[in-house]
């Protein structure tokens, strides 16, 4: 999900992998996925997400927050520079100095956010990052292989997903298959 850069790869990807957070496009409110719940600081700068227990990959990896971080990690590397990174941070109008928000991991099932400004935008900001597993893409991401570690050609058993659905079967130019994964929430 990190290199995906047009439609068709979203979608399945959206279907593949899930954030912290979501939006019900036709209520405007914002849906809860893998984290269960937030909160705001006073100062509104920083957000703090609870984790929901229980939560696993597609190969039945637990999922943490220190999956979160790896995924923010790998969004905001500057050499990858996906496209969500650019909802991750934040740019001051007068002088368009970029400042990156940075994030933490306090405990398993916390993750907070913080933000340079208060931001309207933070929870769908956030919610651009794909949970990715750590376990399986944190070797790769750190020899600098990331942005090829999974592709068309990897079997659907290998590809480990976070969200609703794994891979069922990929033809290229034909279909792409899904299936429920047993592990989610």
């Amino acid at each position: 999900p990190v290199m995906a850069s047009e439609t068709s790869s979203n979608d399945v990807c959206g279907r593949l992998y899930t954030a912290l957070s979501d939006i019900d496009y036709a209520t405007e409110d914002d849906l809860p996925l893998a984290a269960k719940s937030w909160e705001f600081s006073a100062d509104e700068r920083t957000v703090t997400f609870h984790l929901r227990r229980g939560m696993r990959f597609s190969d039945g990896h637990p999922l943490t927050s220190g999956d979160v971080k790896f995924s923010f990690d790998v969004y905001m590397d500057d050499s990858l520079h996906p496209a969500a990174q650019e909802a991750l941070t934040w740019r001051d109008a007068g002088t368009g100095e970029r400042r990156k928000f940075t994030y933490s991991a306090p405990d398993s099932y916390t993750f907070t956010v913080t933000g340079p400004r208060p931001y309207a935008l933070m929870l769908a900001s956030t919610g651009s990052v794909r949970i990715l597993p750590r376990h399986v893409l944190e070797p790769v991401f750190r020899e600098g292989r990331l942005a090829s570690a999974y592709g068309i050609d990897t079997p659907p058993a290998r590809l480990v997903t976070s969200g609703p659905w794994r891979l069922r079967e990929f033809v290229a130019g034909e279909r792409v298959e899904l299936e429920r994964n047993p592990y989610w929430f």
